[in-house]
């Protein structure tokens, strides 16, 4: 018994390592035509073979050829193909919100994008962020039932607003938070809502602590900002805006 478990174990070490390399070219081109443009531009310096695969006329075509399925919870009993797609919108680099029956990101490929699918009609959509808006970090967030962006520019953080919805050419400028008023917070978490009086109630990263967020409002009139007595703790915490309402959450399963 010793000696055969000893053979077996020298026989599984002298298995040699497969790597990507020893894969056929086709399971190649199926793994880099998933990734986006840049990253694709920098696998084809790694080697001759990537390079002339990604050069091929038919790579280009399976770039195009991504597949997207969905599953909806209490009328599907299995996902469903949405067949042949176009290139599905740029690499998420931000979280993915919820607004007016459309799932929205920010995305990039050589560009930022905000991008959205249409859950009704079950097709996506993407336009590139407005030039005016800065090259500093770009955050989506819904605030009183509408699209805002904040981002971090010039040692400020700016508050845009989607004045009317649909028009992505109606971002407007809403509130800017210069950098002394938040130097005792690390970073922005999100914009939560708008007050009665017209203060902003957001979430901040404490400077302290990076385990803790801070619960902070800020008033634009007199451009002061004042942490709540309460934060919240763990990595992975958060906050949403609250609203009152006799819905139950188990009716959206039904």
């Amino acid at each position: 018994m010793r000696r055969s478990k000893r053979k077996a174990i020298q026989n599984t070490a002298a298995v040699p390592a497969v790597t990507i390399s020893d894969l056929p070219n086709h399971i190649t081109c199926d793994i880099l035509s998933r990734l986006s443009l840049n990253s694709i531009f920098a696998c084809k310096r790694v080697c001759k073979l990537w390079r002339d695969l990604t050069l091929e006329p038919y790579f280009a075509k399976l770039h195009l050829r991504l597949n997207c399925e969905i599953f909806t919870i209490g009328i599907d009993d299995e996902w469903r193909s949405m067949g042949d797609t176009e290139q599905l919108p740029a690499l998420i680099i931000s979280k993915i919100i919820f607004l007016n029956g459309a799932l929205y990101w920010i995305g990039v490929e050589n560009l930022r994008f905000i991008c959205y699918f249409d859950i009704e009609r079950e097709h996506f959509r993407s336009f590139p962020l407005p030039s005016h808006i800065g090259k500093g970090f770009v955050y989506l967030d819904v605030v009183d039932n509408g699209l805002y962006l904040h981002n971090w520019d010039s040692l400020q953080w700016r508050f845009w607003a989607m004045k009317d919805y649909g028009d992505f050419g109606s971002w407007t400028l809403e509130w800017v938070i210069e950098e002394p008023i938040i130097y005792k917070c690390k970073g922005l978490r999100r914009l939560l809502k708008t007050l009665k009086d017209g203060r902003l109630l957001m979430t901040f990263d404490d400077i302290r602590d990076a385990t803790k967020t801070i619960v902070a409002s800020y008033n634009p009139r007199t451009r002061v900002l004042k942490k709540n007595k309460y934060h919240l703790s763990g990595h992975w915490s958060g906050a949403v805006a609250d609203i009152p309402c006799f819905f139950s959450p188990m009716d959206a399963l039904k």
